[in-house]
């Protein structure tokens, strides 16, 4: 699915991957001040995928910083092998490189994943352990 995201002034696509049986989402982003302080007063973001057949995705999740080198080239590499298919893009198009110091990353753990498509309005949910 193609879609658009807005979060906290937050621009570029998020990536995800699977973790231990759950999903786990990326953002590469930058850090601005009021970005910084959304997510510093509330964690919590919720990320929405539509198409025009009606389809559509809402993940909410909880944001945070994980600004390791090691995750940025983690998650430099996640944007390159797009993950999932057609999300991904090239960073090197923002960023130098996963060193470049203003690129910042958010973890994005989801807690509740709705999917919907245009023709089966019940959907699907899916909560994260605990949290139902």
């Amino acid at each position: 699915m193609r879609g658009t995201v807005s979060v906290h002034e937050l621009s570029l696509a998020p990536v995800r991957e699977n973790v231990d049986g759950r999903p786990l989402g990326w953002l590469a982003t930058y850090k601005t001040p009021v970005k910084a302080a959304h997510l510093a007063g509330n964690p919590h973001s919720t990320f929405s995928y539509w198409t025009p057949p009606q389809n559509a995705v809402s993940i909410d999740t909880v944001a945070t910083w994980a600004d390791g080198l090691e995750t940025k080239r983690h998650v430099w590499n996640l944007y390159r092998r797009t993950s999932p298919q057609g999300a991904g893009y090239n960073l090197g198009n923002f960023w130098r490189d996963p060193s470049d110091p203003k690129l910042h990353v958010l973890r994005l753990e989801p807690w509740r994943v709705q999917v919907i498509r245009g023709g089966n309005l019940p959907g699907r949910l899916w909560y994260a352990p605990g949290k139902r």
